[in-house]
């Protein structure tokens, strides 16, 4: 089916998308399907950082502290202070108007709905740039995982004196998060929280390897972020 026949069906006929996954015989159907089946927590609703970039300041303000502040770009937050998401789900939001998935099944198939869109042509990606003063800038760009956030300083020979970046993982994955709040409401044995958790992290689609093990007994929430980065 070409794209702007799926997506035809899709904003015209009310409850298609459940028939399709429930049916269709293509790879990213019966990854749905799958996914279904698994009684997994919603994620709690978490400002999109794509909605904030385009705020006066925002960028500037998030590149400065991720110059600055060693830890920021590992546990970021927004210019409130605020955790924040970022993926196709916030774009998809956008794009549509739709309200934002909350269940990991309706995120992931926002990802298949945002490469039909991508397919048909819509220009859904964008990308912002501000200087920061004293041979700094900032750049933030929409990716297939969520927003890339670049930022440089240079010295006075004009060579690279800082770069850091931070990657839609670290938003989606800090420790007071949606993932990690969606997580620490996990229950049952611990193969069946192993195999949940391993789950719930694949649909916000972490960009390193990770391995999931379940432990009895209380856990801190920044357990779950450091060993998703240090996999």
């Amino acid at each position: 089916m070409a794209p702007e026949a799926w997506l035809g069906r899709l904003q015209a006929e009310p409850g298609w998308l459940d028939a399709w996954i429930a049916d269709a015989p293509q790879e990213p159907a019966w990854l749905l399907r799958e996914a279904a089946r698994l009684p997994l927590p919603e994620v709690p609703a978490m400002p999109a950082v794509e909605d904030v970039l385009g705020l006066p300041g925002a960028l500037a303000g998030l590149g400065a502290r991720l110059l600055d502040e060693p830890g920021f770009m590992v546990r970021p937050v927004l210019p409130d202070g605020r955790c924040a998401q970022t993926g196709a789900a916030p774009r998809l939001q956008r794009a549509s108007g739709r309200p934002r998935p909350a269940s990991v099944v309706a995120r992931l198939a926002a990802g298949v709905e945002e490469v039909a869109r991508l397919a048909a042509g819509e220009d859904l990606l964008r990308a912002w740039a501000e200087p920061l003063g004293g041979q700094a800038a900032v750049a933030a760009v929409e990716m297939a995982r969520g927003v890339l956030l670049h930022a440089v300083r240079l010295d006075a020979a004009q060579r690279v004196a800082g770069y850091h970046v931070v990657a839609p993982t670290e938003w989606n994955f800090h420790p007071e998060g949606g993932v990690a709040r969606a997580l620490a409401r996990l229950r049952g044995d611990e193969a069946g929280i192993a195999r949940l958790a391993g789950a719930l992290a694949t649909a916000f689609d972490p960009c390193v390897a990770f391995e999931v093990a379940a432990r009895t007994g209380p856990a801190r929430r920044d357990t779950i972020h450091d060993e998703i980065h240090h996999a």
